[in-house]
């Protein structure tokens, strides 16, 4: 059995992502609870802070299962391990029932909220250019990849694979047909960009 506060989290969670964040009130998350609406006020300050919490959990869950969190083991990723990782990454995003909830959250309150707004353009922007810029300006610097603006090739890695992912949000059922399309783009993006006799 669940704790209170973890059943207010996942109800709040489920509500959020179904019907958006303005439209859900504290009485509504402590009704599919089955306790009243004070009794949340034991738990979170505000559902504010049912949302920070949120937030805050999505953040360690990225942090715990993608391999392109932080900066640990990245001196050993190569362009030959990237593609099993993007998938990899791919598939968590979409199968973690949390994750994949609180991203349809952001996806639908990004243009409702600016401060939504701005946790959608860092989690799902900013955070992986910064990751894939930094990775490819190591590997230029390195003689892996061909001397080219590594901003400019994070933003071309990057697009096709969130393309992919919001294909698969609206329609699970071509998660193979995606992940196809990934390991392909991977493949061509590593044929161009690759020096030739690289390891």
């Amino acid at each position: 059995m669940k704790d209170t506060k973890t059943r207010i989290l996942d109800a709040a969670l489920d509500l959020f992502s179904r019907d958006g964040y303005e439209e859900v009130g504290i009485e509504r998350i402590a009704a599919a609870v089955g306790i009243k609406g004070p009794s949340i006020y034991k738990h979170f300050r505000s559902k504010q802070d049912i949302f920070d919490t949120l937030i805050n959990e999505m953040t360690a869950r990225y942090e715990e299962n993608t391999p392109f969190s932080g900066n640990d083991g990245e001196e050993d990723i190569s362009p030959d391990t990237i593609m099993e990782k993007t998938v990899q990454y791919i598939r968590f995003s979409i199968h973690d029932p949390s994750i994949s909830k609180i991203r349809r959250l952001l996806t639908i309150e990004q243009f409702r909220n600016s401060a939504i707004a701005a946790i959608q353009e860092r989690r799902s922007y900013n955070d992986l250019l910064h990751y894939y810029g930094r990775l490819f300006r190591k590997w230029i610097s390195r003689g892996i990849l061909k001397d080219a603006d590594p901003d400019v090739m994070a933003l071309q890695y990057i697009a096709p694979v969130s393309i992919q992912l919001y294909r698969v949000d609206r329609d699970p059922s071509l998660e193979e047909e995606a992940v196809g399309m990934i390991e392909e783009h991977v493949s061509v993006f590593f044929r161009m960009y690759r020096n030739e006799g690289s390891i």
